[in-house]
């Protein structure tokens, strides 16, 4: 008997879940959550899917969480001795659970790790130096639940490992070699009917709060608002809304996007759509195509200054990815840093 296990530890997982499912096609799949969201819904009724959920607002919940997890669903799913044939598909190993199944539980001959759409990590060469307390943290964390973590270096996707029997990927194939087994994610185009064209959002960022990131939404701001009648800004789902940031958004009359959407569903309200280096750019040209128009701002000094894990190489990359997906680059102060 085989048994598919869709592991979802980040926001972009949702976004191509059903696509995902169709194209495993299995009678029997499993999706395992750490949020709750109206996105997974239309998920419960598909055939052969069960979902659950394990959403958690502490730390202390968290790690009850997965507690539960492995308890009654991981260690069931290796007890039961028909499980002849195991997936697991994971976004990457940095995560106590996906790291336990990556480097733990693909050691077991029926199990299978793929790999599945992590997002801009994709692309970039992001190491894990900049996470290695927050990684010796979770070790400490894991050990207290019963769950192997492993301190790994390097690649932030764990590849060179070689534990991942396939590689799903949307949009353009990922730099991976060509021995590797790659799988695309088709996406849905979805026609669009969208009110008010003048009108822009801007996508935040999960960064620790710095002068540098103040200064460059500033100046983004001060160009955005000259040039639409009005300005949102949705923050990303890890970042925090700093007294800084509220006065920024004051000064510059933005409007604060309240719901809680991941945004490549805000199609059906926006049209255009500003960001630094924001994933969803590759998630919404596959969808929505060049009906949306998609602008990155590039401040290389304040880029490498605000995100610990960009370098020059990085930027170079993103900005050879984004002129592929057909995104305006906008020079702050007007000059390629």
């Amino acid at each position: 008997m085989r048994i598919d296990v869709i592991i979802i530890v980040n926001a972009m997982t949702k976004f191509y879940l059903k696509e995902l499912i169709e194209q495993i096609n299995s009678k029997n799949i499993v999706v395992i959550t750490l949020y709750k969201n109206k996105l997974l819904e239309d998920i419960k009724f598909i055939k052969n899917v069960s979902v659950y959920e394990f959403p958690y607002l502490t730390l202390k919940e968290q790690l009850m969480q997965l507690k539960r997890i492995k308890k009654d669903h991981i260690s069931s799913i290796l007890e039961e001795k028909k499980n002849k044939e195991i997936n697991f598909y994971i976004a990457q190993p940095n995560h106590i659970l996906t790291n336990y199944i990556y480097f733990n539980l693909s050691k077991d001959k029926r199990i299978s790790v793929h790999q599945i759409p992590d997002g801009i990590a994709n692309y970039l060469k992001v190491e894990t130096k900049k996470y290695f307390f927050k990684m010796c943290f979770k070790k400490i964390c894991s050990s207290m639940i019963g769950l192997k973590y492993k301190i790994y270096l390097g690649d932030y996707l764990g590849e060179k490992f070689n534990n991942f029997k396939t590689y799903y990927y949307i949009g353009d194939s990922p730099n991976l070699s060509k021995e590797k087994n790659k799988k695309q994610i088709i996406l849905e185009k979805k026609q669009l009917e969208v009110r008010g064209l003048n009108k822009i959002i801007f996508l935040g960022q999960g960064v620790f709060p710095n002068k540098s990131y103040y200064k460059m939404l500033e100046d983004v701001f001060y160009d955005l608002s000259n040039k639409y009648e009005k300005v949102y800004y949705k923050a990303h789902p890890a970042e925090k809304e700093t007294k800084e940031l509220q006065n920024i958004l004051k000064k510059y009359k933005i409007f604060f996007y309240k719901e809680r959407k991941n945004s490549e569903f805000l199609i059906d309200e926006f049209k255009n759509y500003a960001a630094f280096v924001s994933t969803s750019y590759l998630t919404l040209r596959l969808v929505a195509g060049n009906d949306v128009k998609l602008i990155s701002y590039i401040d290389k000094r304040n880029l490498k200054i605000a995100f610990s894990h960009f370098n020059e190489n990085n930027i170079k990359k993103i900005i050879e990815l984004y002129e592929k997906l057909n995104v305006e680059i906008r020079y702050l102060n007007g000059v390629e840093k």
